[in-house]
C-alpha cells in the first residue's frame, strides 16, 4: 500500500487555493465581502488539512524554530507556524528555556511594535546559536513608533489651494509621557550622541520636519552682542538680518539650527528669548566655537566659513505652512501636520522608543539577523557591545533618531547587504580588535547603501565611523549626506571599492573620507574607490580624502576622483602628515588633484608633544615605542625624531584629465610627469571601476 505524504498534499491544496484566490482578486470590488468570506473559508480549509501533519517546534536536525506574528499571534501559543507567539521578546524567552539548542526565530510580516528594549545578554543565554529573520521574505518592521489612526485626524485649516493642516489628539497611551517623549534637546557638534532625541513624525516612511522659517533658505547673523566660547553654558546674544520682520505670537520653545561659527560645526539650539522688534536672539547655551557674524573675517578659519554661517528657525507653530511640516503642541496635547499625501491611504508613525530595539551584550554565540527593517526609534536602533560572531544581513535601518547600529568592541561582526538611511547621527559606529597588540577585529561593512544620514548631528557624524583594528568597508554606496562619508581612527583598516558621491555639501575644512590628529592611527589602506562630486560651492576647503592634523602611514591607491577638489584643497589633501603613499590614482575634471601641507617641527611639537590630550593618544592609549608598533610601522621613528627626520609623502603613477591644478604643495617626493592622459582611456578606466563596483555589489533585497 502506498504511503501518502501529507505535507505534499497540504502544499498542493494550498497552491490550488492560492490560485483560486488570485483569480478571485481579478474580479470587481463589488464582491469584496464575499471575497473576504471566501478567503476566510480557504484559510480554515488549510488549517483543517494541517491536522494531518502536526507541526513540531523542534525540527529533525535539532533546530528549535519559533514563529512570531504581531497581527494574530498570542504569547500563550506554542510558537509554531500556525500558532505563533505575538512578540520577539517572548520568542527569545522560549528559546532560552530550551538549553543548548540552535534557534531560528521567524517573524511574520507587518509592524512589530517594540515598547521596551529587547536584550540579549551572553551571560544569560543557554543556546548554541540564534538566527532572527523574516519569514519567507515577508516585509517585517521592528518599530519603536506607534501608528496614528487615520480616522482620528481632523482638518484644522487650509492654506492656499494645496496645503491643508490637520490635527490629531495625542494617543492616550503616551499622553502622560509627553514631556519625556516630545521635549526637544540640543543636538549637533560636541553634543552627546548617546541620548535620544525628541519624537519625530513620519509620513509613509518620509521624515517630516518641524515647522520652520524660512522654508528653503537660511538667515544671516548680522551682529554678535555677547558670545564666550570658553563658557559654553553661558548665554549668548546675537542679532539677525534686520530686513526680516517677524510677528509671531509664540515666543516659547523656538529653536534655531545652523552653522554659527567655524565651517565644520553645526548645532541645534533653543532660543531662550526672542526680541522680534530688534531681531535679537538669546540662547541658553553657547556652541563650542561661539557665535560670529556672517561677514566676520577676523581669522582665516572664520573667513573661510562666511558663506556657510547662517541659520533657520524651527518648531514654530505659526510657520506650519508647507507640506511635510508638523508641530507637537505639548500643552494642548495635539499634533498638527501638513500631510504629504492622502491621510486615509497613508501610514503616519510617531517615534516613541528611546532605547535600542535590540541590545546585545557579551555575546559569543553565532547571531544572525536577516531580512528585517529596524526603525522609528528616538535613539539607536541596534546596539552590540563586547560581542562577536554576528552577521547583520539584508536589513533596512530607517527613520532613526541617533545611530542605526552602534557596535562597540566587537569582533567577527559583519554588516552586509543592508540599506541605512534617515538617521539622526552616524549610520554605523563599529569598533573592535586590540590596539595594543594590533590584533585584528575582522569586522566588515560590505555591499551596503547609506544616504541621508546625520539629520540632527550634521557635522562629524559620518555614515560610517571606524575605530580599533582591522575593519573592512567594501562595495558600499555612500551618497547625499551633509558631511563625511567615512571617519576612521585606529589601525589597519581597508576601505576598498566603494562609490562615494555628493558628500560634504554643507561644510568646510572637511573630507569625504577623513582621519586626523592621532599619529598612532596608521596602516589603513584606501584603494580602488570612486569619489564623485565631492566639492562645495560655498567652500574652497573640501577634499575627497583628507588626512588631517599629522596623520601618517596611510596608503591611497588606484582610486578614481571625478569632479573633486577645490581651490585650496586637492581631491587628496594631507595636512601635516608624512609617509603616506599615494599611488596610481586617477583624476578627472578636478580643480586640484593633490594638496600636501608640510608641518614645521615647531608645529609638530606644539600639536602633539606639548598638548597633553594628544600626547596620551600615542603614549598611554597605545605606546608607539612598543615592539608591536615600532616593528610594523617603522615610520613612527621619524615622528618621534621629528626635529631631525626628513618627513615626506610619496606620490607616483597618477593620471590626469581636465585637471586645472595638479597641486602637490610641500613635503612630498615624486618622479611622475605632470601630463594629461587621453580622456577616452581615463573615462574607460573610471567607468570600469564604477561598473566593477556595481557587479561586485550584491542586489539589496530591501
Amino acid at each position: 500500500m502506498r504511503k501518502f505524504d501529507f505535507s505534499s498534499i497540504l502544499a498542493l491544496c494550498t497552491f490550488v487555493l492560492f490560485c483560486q484566490s488570485c483569480l478571485g482578486n481579478e474580479t470587481s470590488n463589488e464582491g469584496t465581502g464575499n471575497q473576504n468570506a471566501a478567503k476566510a473559508e480557504r484559510e480554515n480549509t488549510v488549517k483543517k488539512l494541517a491536522f494531518t501533519q502536526p507541526e513540531d517546534v523542534q525540527s529533525k536536525d535539532g533546530t528549535l524554530k519559533i514563529y512570531v506574528s504581531a497581527s494574530d499571534g498570542n504569547n500563550q501559543n506554542d510558537g509554531t507556524l500556525s500558532n505563533p507567539v505575538a512578540t520577539l521578546a517572548e520568542a527569545i524567552k522560549r528559546a532560552n528555556a530550551d538549553s543548548n539548542a540552535d534557534v531560528k526565530i521567524y517573524l511574520r510580516g507587518g509592524d512589530h511594535y517594540i515598547d521596551k528594549s529587547i536584550t540579549l545578554n551572553g551571560d544569560e543565554l543557554n543556546i548554541k546559536s540564534l538566527a532572527i529573520s523574516s519569514y519567507n521574505n515577508e516585509k517585517v518592521t521592528l518599530s519603536g513608533g506607534i501608528t496614528l489612526n487615520p480616522k482620528s485626524f481632523e482638518k484644522f485649516k487650509q492654506i492656499g489651494g494645496n496645503v491643508a493642516i490637520y490635527s490629531i489628539a495625542v494617543p492616550k497611551e503616551i499622553e502622560n509621557r509627553i514631556d519625556e517623549i516630545a521635549k526637544l534637546r540640543s543636538t549637533g557638534f560636541n553634543e552627546p550622541i548617546n541620548k535620544p532625541i525628541a519624537a519625530e513624525l513620519f509620513f509613509d516612511e518620509e521624515p517630516m520636519h518641524l515647522a520652520r522659517f524660512p522654508n528653503d533658505s537660511e538667515i544671516e547673523i548680522q551682529k554678535v552682542i555677547k558670545s564666550n566660547p570658553d563658557k559654553l553654558l553661558q548665554r549668548s546674544v546675537f542679532q539677525f538680518d534686520d530686513k526680516i520682520r517677524l510677528n509671531w505670537k509664540q515666543r516659547n520653545d523656538v529653536w534655531i539650527a545652523g552653522r554659527f561659527s567655524l565651517g565644520w560645526s553645526s548645532n541645534n539650539l533653543r532660543a531662550q528669548a526672542l526680541d522680534l522688534g530688534d531681531n535679537l536672539i538669546t540662547t541658553l547655551k553657547t556652541p563650542q566655537y561661539g557665535f560670529y557674524a556672517t561677514a566676520d573675517s577676523s581669522t582665516a578659519q572664520i573667513k573661510a566659513a562666511r558663506k556657510l554661517r547662517r541659520f533657520y528657525f524651527f518648531n514654530v507653530f505659526e510657520e506650519l505652512d508647507t507640506k511635510g511640516e508638523w508641530f507637537f503642541d505639548r500643552e494642548k496635547k495635539q499634533i498638527f501636520l501638513a500631510p504629504l499625501g492622502d491621510l486615509n491611504t497613508s501610514k503616519v508613525r510617531l517615534s516613541i522608543l528611546s532605547e535600542p530595539i535590540l541590545a546585545v551584550k557579551d555575546l559569543d554565540i553565532p547571531l544572525t539577523i536577516q531580512g528585517i527593517r529596524f526603525g522609528y526609534v528616538r535613539g539607536t536602533a541596534l546596539e552590540l557591545i563586547n560581542s562577536k560572531n554576528i552577521k547583520i544581513s539584508e536589513c533596512n535601518f530607517l527613520n532613526i533618531g541617533v545611530r542605526a547600529i552602534n557596535a562597540e568592541n566587537c569582533s567577527q561582526t559583519e554588516i552586509v547587504n543592508c540599506r541605512i538611511y534617515n538617521t539622526g547621527a552616524d549610520g554605523v559606529f563599529l569598533s573592535g580588535g586590540n590596539r595594543t597588540t594590533l590584533e585584528s577585529s575582522n569586522n566588515k561593512v560590505e555591499n551596503c547603501e547609506f544616504y541621508n544620514t546625520s539629520r540632527y548631528f550634521r557635522s562629524y557624524s559620518p555614515s560610517i565611523r571606524l575605530s580599533g583594528v582591522g575593519i573592512t568597508v567594501a562595495n558600499c554606496y555612500i551618497h547625499d549626506v551633509p558631511g563625511q562619508a567615512i571617519v576612521f581612527g585606529g589601525n589597519d583598516h581597508v576601505i576598498q571599492n566603494n562609490h562615494i558621491k555628493n558628500v560634504c555639501k554643507e561644510f568646510t575644512d572637511m573630507g569625504g573620507v577623513y582621519t586626523g590628529r592621532d599619529p598612532s592611527a596608521t596602516g589603513t589602506v584606501i584603494k580602488q574607490n570612486v569619489f564623485e562630486n565631492i566639492k562645495n560651492p560655498f567652500s574652497d576647503m573640501v577634499a575627497a580624502i583628507y588626512l588631517d592634523d599629522g596623520n601618517s602611514g596611510i596608503t591611497i591607491d588606484e582610486n578614481v576622483f571625478i569632479n573633486c577638489g577645490s581651490i585650496n584643497f586637492g581631491a587628496i589633501t594631507i595636512n601635516g602628515g608624512f609617509a603616506n603613499k599615494l599611488t596610481n590614482n586617477v583624476f578627472i575634471d578636478c580643480h586640484k588633484a593633490y594638496y600636501c601641507k608640510y608641518w614645521s617641527k615647531e608645529s609638530v611639537k606644539k600639536t602633539f608633544f606639548d598638548n597633553p590630550e594628544n600626547l596620551k593618544k600615542f603614549t598611554e592609549v597605545v605606546n608607539i615605542k612598543s615592539q608591536h608598533y615600532s616593528k610594523k610601522y617603522p615610520h613612527l621613528a621619524e615622528f618621534l625624531n621629528y626635529q631631525t627626520a626628513n618627513r615626506k609623502n610619496y606620490i607616483t603613477g597618477s593620471e590626469f584629465h581636465n585637471v586645472k591644478n595638479y597641486g602637490y604643495g610641500e613635503g612630498f617626493e615624486t618622479t611622475e610627469k605632470r601630463t594629461e592622459t587621453d580622456k577616452k582611456s581615463l573615462s574607460q578606466r573610471a567607468s570600469q571601476k564604477i561598473d566593477g563596483w556595481k557587479i561586485d555589489r550584491k542586489d539589496l533585497k530591501f
